[in-house]
């Protein structure tokens, strides 16, 4: 998965002796979204997060090698402008969002709500 100015792309890659060889499977997902960091959650969901709009999770990440609309949800603070800057996974099944400009938030996955820390 490669994070783009506009959207997002899907990659696969294939390891040729040393070396590994990438192909775009999947091209101009979301392009009304701009993106600049990506992670995962304990249940497989897709995180991205935007230059200015939240973050965006893709709520089921089989969606992607179907040829139907993606199932993506909408996170934001406040409504308020939030820049994210990376997405964290913990050992105790927590996951975490990382701004530039608001803090730390921690995501429950199970109430599906992002709450300021």
């Amino acid at each position: 998965m490669a994070t783009l100015k506009s959207g997002f792309a899907i990659l696969s890659y294939q390891k040729n002796g040393a070396n590994y060889d990438y192909r775009v499977v999947k091209n101009n997902l979301l392009p009304s979204q701009n993106f600049n960091s990506s992670g995962f959650d304990h249940e497989n969901n897709l995180w991205l997060g935007t230059l200015n709009n939240g973050a965006v999770r893709i709520n089921d990440i089989n969606t992607f090698y179907k040829d139907i609309d993606i199932d993506y949800s909408l996170f934001k603070f406040q409504n308020r402008q939030l820049r994210i800057s990376c997405f964290s996974t913990t050992s105790n099944n927590r996951f975490w969002v990382g701004s530039f400009d608001k803090g730390i938030f921690r995501f429950d996955l199970k109430k599906k709500s992002i709450q300021r820390i």
